[in-house]
């Protein structure tokens, strides 16, 4: 049915089922439109139980299953509950973050996955994630590379025609011109300029 979700409960150890269970009771979706992967909750919802004793293993189980239900046709959305990444490594599953595992396991002829936070109007989708700090490096291909992808899934996902789209400075201020970081003047407004020209 594509027009079921299938949600995750997410790390065995963490907030996850609790997540959960809270939304549906509060929201209370209709029983045909909610899949419940991962832990049996008590709810009136459809369930797929993972059975692993193994924190990291039940976390990666229950998006793969989610993944192949998804590209069966039987789910057309992925809600997930937290995870630990750390449990994740510990079981051999060496990803980052769920949007890692995701395209991992969805990805088509290159596909990206990207994070989004949408709320009404507003749709934020990150530029990098789950790098440490001292790690990122921003360039102006990165930028225009990440901007273009998020374009095209505004227009072609959400009809949104010529979307308006804002650039967040990445030192205080956004550099004051070069006094707190140089990033703005060196990387971000050329690629911006770039981005205008196309």
């Amino acid at each position: 049915m594509k027009n079921r979700i299938g949600i995750t409960t997410g790390d065995t150890l963490g907030v996850g089922e609790e997540i959960v269970y809270k939304a549906l009771k509060k929201l209370n979706p209709p029983y045909e439109k909610i899949l419940i992967i991962g832990k049996k909750l008590d709810l009136p919802y459809e369930t797929i139980e993972i059975n692993s004793q193994d924190n990291g293993k039940f976390c990666y189980e229950s998006l793969k299953c989610a993944c192949e239900l998804a590209k069966k046709g039987e789910i057309g959305a992925i809600a997930t509950a937290p995870v630990s990444k750390e449990a994740l490594h510990k079981s051999g599953y060496y990803y980052n973050g769920q949007t890692e595992i995701l395209e991992s396991l969805l990805a088509e002829n290159g596909d990206k996955a990207e994070m989004l936070f949408i709320e009404g109007d507003l749709r934020v989708m990150l530029l990098t994630r789950h790098i440490p700090l001292l790690k990122i490096q921003i360039t102006e291909d990165l930028i225009i590379e990440k901007t273009e992808r998020f374009i095209a899934f505004l227009e072609k996902k959400c009809s949104i025609k010529n979307p308006k789209i804002a650039i967040c400075a990445l030192n205080p201020h956004a550099g004051e011109n070069g006094i707190l970081g140089n990033e703005e003047n060196e990387i971000i407004i050329p690629a911006i300029k770039k981005l205008n020209n196309r």
